[in-house]
């Protein structure tokens, strides 16, 4: 008796997602180009099928991933090139999967990984893909997210304080790996914000147990309070002369350094043309840059 009520509980819900899938496929706008990408209704979805959101969900995703030629769907041929309304309206659907389901995190993955490198030359387009990324950091809590958030900001808009600020949290979230925290001062410091910067360094100090990164923290450390040290000297340096010193050395000239500090990575601290003080080690060691590459 049972299994014949499970046989026919079957053939129903079967039957229930046949007719669902053919009800979704008529939500899509009637469209003249085959191509064109399908925008999707957020409160239709949610009025007509409200304790289906996250199959909805996964059926969008599945339908995303086959015309972008992702997800699985990698050998799918794509019989044009998106136009930047292509990918706003791919943008837009993903935004729609996100309400559906916010804790389904391959959508945002799909956003961050791929997407954002196609939009890359859309300021505004790759904003919309940042706004979409920070509504699932309020639900997904993995580190992923803050991190291509931060990539987002600093690699492909240029703004590295923001890029720091995403990146030190996604540091501090679980399983996030340890060369964030590097990136994340190097990060503050090149965009002038040192006192940052070092407070990011000695937080990290406080709780790693990590006696190797404890090492290349302290490092830095020390790398960036001789950057500050250099700071405050350009400040007396403008609150006398009116001016940004030519060069480091004029600090001397002036008699408001005796000398210049050491970088401790063996590079040398120099004056940029907008008056804040970088270092051709970039803050880390040959053979840091050996193990991580030129992430920190």
């Amino acid at each position: 008796m049972k299994k014949g009520i499970i046989a026919l509980l079957s053939v129903f819900l079967l039957g229930a997602s046949s007719v669902l899938m053919v009800k979704v496929e008529q939500l899509k706008p009637i469209l003249e180009e085959e191509e064109a990408i399908p925008v999707y209704n957020f409160n239709s979805m949610v009025f007509l099928f409200p304790a289906l959101r996250e199959a909805l969900a996964d059926f969008f995703y599945m339908k995303t991933c086959l015309l972008t030629g992702t997800g699985g769907f990698e050998k799918k041929e794509r019989k044009k090139e998106f136009s930047s309304e292509d990918w706003e309206r791919l943008v837009g659907s993903l935004y729609t999967i996100h309400r559906l389901d916010p804790y389904y995190f391959d959508p945002y993955y799909l956003e961050a990984a791929f997407i954002s490198w196609m939009v890359k030359g859309n300021p505004e387009l790759l904003e919309r893909v940042n706004q979409n990324l920070k509504y699932g950091l309020e639900f997904c809590k993995d580190w992923r997210i803050p991190f291509f958030l931060g990539f987002n900001y600093f690699y492909f808009l240029g703004n590295k304080e923001k890029g720091a600020k995403y990146l030190e949290i996604a540091s501090q979230m679980k399983g996030a790996p340890s060369y964030l925290r590097l990136l994340t001062s190097r990060l503050y410091a090149e965009s002038g914000r040192i006192d940052f910067a070092i407070a990011v360094i000695k937080e990290e100090l406080k709780n790693t147990q990590n006696e190797n990164l404890k090492r290349k923290l302290e490092k830095r450390l020390k790398a960036l309070e001789s950057m500050k040290l250099l700071y405050k000297a350009i400040a007396v340096f403008k609150s006398r002369f009116g001016r940004c010193p030519y060069n480091l050395k004029e600090l001397i000239v002036k008699g408001i350094l005796i000398k210049i500090p050491e970088d401790p990575f063996g590079g040398k601290f120099y004056l940029r043309e907008d008056c804040s003080v970088w270092t051709t080690s970039n803050l880390r060691g040959r053979s840091e840059e050996r193990r991580v590459g030129k992430e920190c």
